[in-house]
């Protein structure tokens, strides 16, 4: 069987362990709790501002990592994460189409490649622009489920417009520019 290779434009990561959330700093948390308007549709009693970021009570970057991870609305986030990468890795890469290959140099992550020259042809066409035009039902769901999950870790409802999460987080924004 002849295996053609495809173009890396970037290293995958191809193990389907769960990720952590991601931390940029182990500083203390320098901004206190606030409470946003009442006057906005995502309420919610308090939550720590770190970093010009507002991050979920509970997911605060000054909590130990391992709190952090087992917090239920950061393993919320992560396993919609994991689908959504999951379901549009499987697209794009099916395994009667496409298999991993360890890299020829160590501790880089596996190479994707074609199963066969005519495996190579459709996957060329397959491309996350093509995929996001086409929009299919399961990667909406997808991105539903992932938005859902980050609106229940900052206490807003699953339901908000594009404009209603803008107003929530332009008044989050106000909060913490009076508390300085």
């Amino acid at each position: 069987t002849q295996t053609a290779e495809l173009p890396r434009t970037s290293p995958r990561q191809t193990s389907p362990g769960p990720a952590p959330p991601i931390r940029t700093s182990n500083e203390p948390n320098q901004w206190p709790d606030f409470t946003p308007a009442q006057t906005t549709p995502c309420r919610r009693s308090t939550g720590p501002l770190l970093h010009r970021w507002l991050h979920p009570q509970g997911l605060q970057l000054n909590l130990p990592a391992e709190a952090c991870v087992r917090h239920p609305h950061a393993v919320a986030v992560t396993e919609a994460a994991n689908n959504l990468l999951a379901v549009r890795e499987n697209w794009l890469n099916p395994s009667d189409l496409a298999s991993s290959v360890p890299d020829v140099l160590p501790g880089y992550p596996e190479r994707i490649v074609a199963n066969d020259a005519a495996s190579a042809a459709i996957l060329k066409e397959r491309t996350l622009t093509k995929l996001y035009n086409e929009r299919p039902a399961w990667l909406d769901h997808a991105h539903k489920d992932l938005d859902a999950a980050v609106a229940a870790a900052y206490g807003w409802p699953s339901d908000l417009t594009d404009d209603q999460i803008l107003e929530c987080l332009f008044a989050l924004n106000q909060e913490r520019a009076a508390k300085k």
